[in-house]
């Protein structure tokens, strides 16, 4: 915990904890519970829930909200073997650290989520008003590992490569979401 609250005000702790291999693979360990409840949470509050899914039950809410989280996922990740980063000449090294902060940042939102979901049983009156802050909490963090993300890459690489490389890998899939959300 203290590595992600330090990864929040300077990227360089993100890159000791990718360097660190104990501490990687503890956080590694973490990733696929993180995203279980991620997902359940925002079935929960109906983030991200496309309008005629929001007539189902909750479990079919759930797993529309664990394959949009699963589809945009491997878009990224097809979208990160396509790009070509060694023509962009970005270490490896520096994308590992870069791609390892999305893991950080990913249980640090699911921790603050899970706060905001614990609030939410005894405020049951504020819970339109809870899930839009669930929302706007999912985009701060989003922002704010783009920012770190750009920050590791453009150490190594420069900030034109790192803004280039960004709007290749992560900007599609977030776009798909975000008109995905807007058309239906």
């Amino acid at each position: 915990l203290p590595y992600f609250a330090g990864g929040m005000f300077r990227w360089k702790v993100l890159a000791e904890l990718e360097r660190n291999m104990r501490l990687a693979r503890e956080r590694d360990s973490l990733v696929l519970p993180a995203i279980i409840i991620f997902c359940t949470i925002i079935s929960r509050f109906s983030v991200l829930i496309l309008p005629p899914v929001e007539a189902l039950a909750p479990e079919m809410k759930t797993l529309s909200v664990f394959a949009l989280v699963s589809s945009v996922l491997i878009i990224r990740r097809l979208l990160f073997m396509i790009v070509p980063s060694g023509k962009m000449k970005i270490n490896r090294d520096s994308l590992v650290t870069a791609n390892g902060a999305g893991r950080d940042f990913l249980i640090m939102l699911t921790m603050i989520l899970t706060v905001i979901l614990f609030a939410a049983t005894f405020l049951q009156r504020w819970e339109m008003l809870l899930g839009d802050i669930v929302l706007y909490v999912i985009i701060f963090f989003w922002a704010f590992f783009i920012l770190r993300k750009m920050q590791i890459l453009s150490a190594d690489a420069g900030l034109l490569r790192a803004f280039l490389y960004l709007c290749s890998v992560e900007i599609p899939p977030a776009a798909m979401l975000v008109v995905s959300m807007l058309i239906l």
